[in-house]
């Protein structure tokens, strides 16, 4: 088990604004941690000026995309109390505290400019210590949920294309791309930053939802019957009050968090649109350069048997101008006539190649020595992830291989053929 202090983890989870800090603790840690904590982790929009420079900036603090003068900073907002020194020494099978004492210590980490004004910071009527930890819970989650809806407001500005959709003259802005990419980048970034938002908001929820099991729905049902004391009373009028503020904040984020996915749907679909969009252009392009480069083809393949046969007869000036034009319209029908019909040559001549090629690839199969390039040339019907086909030289080097040992067999049968008999003695 990990002996950190929990006021230690706590602060240290709220300086580095991360959701996961808290994690890895023990059953009984995670009882306390739940009760006498609450941590949650928001982005907030910061002004030109506002911005904290230092040790801070490159890990909390970025520029929002497109915006000069705003930035973006992952703040948190922690409490945690303690009382009767529950946290020096934890035993591990001791049951959790179910006291409300009026004696205590909370410590409370908000961030700069977070928002909180004396009326949010005041003490609660009653002395409870669940009272006032649900107090500033509740104008917690308020506070960030505006910050929130904040964001989200400046988020969809940024994304937002109803100009340009109510002029299809300007389609183009968001169909097509820039050379920078800068439409590209900005969805890129905004994809992956609605979903670590979505994620936070998932655990503002959770984070409450165990606070609110843990610290309140107990005390609310301890406090719900007949008390004895006044501040008991207090104390229950508060908390009822602070839940309900709560429980309507967090259904706000909730709300916040559904139209951040609908905003991330809208932006991958606009993502998506682009690249097709972008896919069609290049195609297009693409055919376009294929088209002129087949024209530049056919001019020089047009010239070429008048610049061959002009070439050869400038060496020798004894041959004839109308041996020239003979000449000339010979070569000149002939590359012709196998550039029209290039696609039926190679298709005959594949006709022709291809059974002779799968008797070799059959031969090689059985063959001790090729066996190997023969089983991979005919298993290679797909191919398959980081294998190469093998070349198909390798069939003509076989073809010639088998050529070459059927003549060397050729001459050695006709040289035994000459070779005199040896006859025995005959016996005397």
């Amino acid at each position: 088990m990990d002996r950190t202090p929990l006021l230690e983890r706590s602060i240290l989870a709220h300086a580095q604004a991360d959701p996961m800090k808290l994690q890895g603790l023990s059953t009984f840690e995670k009882r306390i941690s739940q009760k006498n904590s609450f941590h949650i982790v928001f982005y907030e929009l910061l002004k030109t000026g506002n911005q904290h420079t230092g040790h801070d900036i490159s890990r909390n603090v970025m520029p929002f995309y497109g915006e000069k003068d705003r930035y973006l900073r992952k703040s948190a907002f922690t409490v945690f109390t303690h009382f009767n020194n529950q946290l020096v020494h934890i035993p591990e099978a001791s049951p959790a505290p179910l006291d409300d004492p009026i004696h205590w210590t909370m410590l409370c980490l908000i961030c700069p400019d977070f928002g909180l004004t004396e009326h949010n910071c005041r003490i609660s009527e009653s002395p409870s210590l669940r009272a006032q930890s649900l107090h500033y819970v509740a104008n917690a989650l308020s506070l960030v949920t505006s910050h929130w809806r904040e964001f989200l407001q400046q988020l969809n500005r940024i994304v937002d294309n109803g100009n340009v959709l109510r002029e299809p003259n300007r389609l183009q802005d968001i169909l097509f791309d820039d050379n920078t990419f800068s439409i590209s980048k900005r969805y890129f970034w905004a994809i992956n930053l609605i979903h670590e938002i979505i994620s936070l908001l998932d655990d503002n929820l959770e984070k409450w939802d165990l606070y609110k099991r843990a610290s309140v729905v107990p005390f609310l049902e301890r406090y719900a019957g007949e008390v004895d004391e006044d501040w008991q009373r207090k104390a229950y009028a508060a908390m009822v009050r602070n839940d309900k503020a709560a429980s309507e904040a967090c259904a706000e984020l909730e709300l916040i968090r559904d139209a951040f996915q609908e905003t991330l749907k809208r932006i991958t679909l606009m993502r998506d649109g682009l690249f097709n969009a972008s896919s069609v252009m290049e195609a297009r392009a693409s055919t376009q350069l294929g088209e002129n480069v087949k024209l530049l083809t056919f001019i020089s393949i047009f010239f070429l048997p008048l610049g061959l046969c002009m070439a050869i007869w400038s060496i020798n000036d004894s041959y004839s101008r109308r041996d020239l034009a003979i000449v000339t319209t010979l070569v000149a029908v002939a590359t012709y006539f196998v550039t029209l019909n290039l696609n039926n040559i190679i298709f005959l001549l594949h006709k022709l190649y291809t059974p002779r090629r799968h008797a070799l690839v059959e031969q090689m199969a059985e063959d001790p020595n090729w066996n190997t390039l023969g089983d991979r040339f005919k298993a290679y019907q797909r191919q398959q992830p980081g294998e190469h086909e093998p070349s198909e030289w390798i069939v003509m080097i076989f073809s010639l291989r088998n050529l070459l040992q059927t003549f060397i067999n050729f001459v050695v049968q006709f040289f035994r053929s000459f070779a005199p008999v040896r006859r025995e003695p005959a016996g005397v």
